[in-house]
């Protein structure tokens, strides 16, 4: 059961000089009593932003814009991610989020500014015992770091839209999708 108020959605965007904006939707304007709260984690758990308050909302949705010195960038062999609580009265939305660019070019495709060569599979999605319905978490990361033994650093995904998890996971053991 949801609270009267709650985040519908957060969307977070980092660059990798450290700058972060947050644009979120609640399903009801806050009133003057009722806050946001943003706090924020780096990859080793320890808490570098905290007490982030919003007072202003604005037809359901606020914006935030902060910053961090140093940020750890996200590649292959470190998949560096931060993570975001976002607290609106009973309602908490946790969010997990890397600095990272991709650019192309010159024919080259740059990762945070240095080039990599593009390492990728077909990934068909198929499960022998759910067919679509991805089987866990665990199934999934056995099967990416498997992947990234092999020497990939891209998994392509065929017809459908890969499930949640499934970016989740990527994203934690460094691949791209």
């Amino acid at each position: 059961i949801k609270p009267e108020q709650y985040i519908k959605r957060v969307q977070i965007t980092p660059t990798i000089d450290g700058k972060i904006s947050f644009e979120g939707i609640l399903n009801k304007s806050a009133t003057n009593q009722q806050k946001i709260e943003i706090r924020i984690f780096e990859p080793s758990g320890n808490e570098i932003l905290s007490d982030r308050k919003i007072t202003e909302v604005k037809e359901n949705i606020f914006y935030l814009n902060e910053e961090i010195s140093n940020p750890q960038l996200w590649s292959f062999d470190q998949p560096n991610l931060y993570r975001a609580e976002i607290k609106f009265g009973e309602s908490t939305i946790i969010e997990t989020f890397g600095f990272r660019t991709i650019q192309a070019k010159n024919n080259k495709l740059f990762l945070n500014g240095k080039p990599f060569y593009l390492i990728a599979a077909l990934d068909q999605d198929f499960y022998p015992e759910s067919i679509y319905t991805t089987p866990s978490e665990a199934y999934l990361r056995d099967e990416m770091l498997k992947a990234k033994k092999l020497g990939l650093n891209m998994l392509r995904c065929h017809i459908k839209v890969p499930d949640p998890l499934y970016l989740k996971v990527a994203d934690e053991v460094g691949l791209l999708v």
